[in-house]
């Protein structure tokens, strides 16, 4: 064999397996896509549940069901009280309102939701293990955001036992996270408490990528070689959902976490930036 074909065929060979691989680049960069919109699609089903509970009772949900008997973390979920709005409501009939989450008679009714996890990190469960989330309600800023008032400027949408209303939201909608995904800790869909409430916890950065707080399994522009950025879907008062990198500095972060903490995000397609009111 001459010289000339060898170099032909070894040519041939190395375009043939750049060819398979930037069509498996491209293959893989799609199926990211879907799972992202289909994250995506499934808060926006919960961000419509939680205006629509809104709009019947003038409020949004308490992050726990009312039960003066039982701490927060032992107390069913506001996931429980939106079930009927994103699946079938005979599953949440079946759970028993004054016993806690973990009662024997509940766990049997706590099954995976598919509603409740994002597609990219699916995770059945067993008989006797329930079905967990992985979209959390922003309680604000600080490990103890869920048990302030709603006028405290460290406040967001969800707390243990607080009510807030839309007209308590004076950061603008576009720009308020209602809830967050996250493969973090994740816990219960049933469970009140840190498993589907949680603060912005200022000690434990960063809050966004593979291990902040907000983390994901979602890349953004995986067409960029060896780029391990990361993307987060949130869902914001307005009812859009956006991802959010975790280029994204914490100070848009937590100034998105609030209500009422008067700062000033400027969104353009992207999460760009934010300036303190009071330099």
């Amino acid at each position: 064999m001459g010289a000339s074909r060898r170099v032909s065929i070894i040519v041939g060979f190395v375009l043939a397996v750049f060819a398979v691989f930037f069509v498996m680049m491209y293959i893989t960069k799609a199926r990211q896509v879907t799972v992202r919109t289909e994250c995506s699609w499934r808060l926006r089903s919960i961000g419509g549940g939680v205006n629509d509970w809104h709009a019947m009772y003038g409020s949004y949900p308490r992050g726990t069901e009312v039960n003066a008997k039982l701490p927060p973390e032992r107390r069913l979920s506001w996931q429980l009280t939106m079930l009927p709005f994103v699946e079938d409501a005979s599953l949440s009939s079946k759970i028993n309102r004054s016993e806690p989450w973990d009662a024997i008679q509940n766990l049997q009714y706590e099954i995976y939701v598919a509603e409740y996890q994002c597609p990219a990190n699916r995770q059945q469960t067993g008989p006797s293990v329930p079905g967990i989330t992985h979209y959390v309600g922003i309680a604000g800023v600080g490990e103890d955001a869920a048990l302030l008032q709603v006028s405290d400027p460290r406040t967001g949408i969800f707390g243990y036992d607080r009510t807030t209303r839309q007209v308590d939201i004076r950061d603008g909608f576009s720009t308020t996270m209602m809830v967050a995904e996250t493969a973090t800790d994740n816990g219960p869909w049933a469970a009140g408490g840190r498993a589907t409430v949680r603060g912005l916890e200022q000690t434990g950065l960063p809050y966004l990528g593979e291990n902040g707080q907000f983390s994901s399994k979602h890349r953004y522009r995986p067409a960029v070689i060896f780029n391990r950025v990361t993307s987060t879907n949130v869902l914001f008062a307005d009812g859009s959902v956006r991802c959010v990198t975790d280029a994204v500095s914490p100070s848009i972060f937590e100034a998105m976490a609030t209500i009422a903490g008067h700062e000033h995000v400027d969104v353009t397609g992207e999460l760009l930036s934010w300036r303190d009111p009071n330099p």
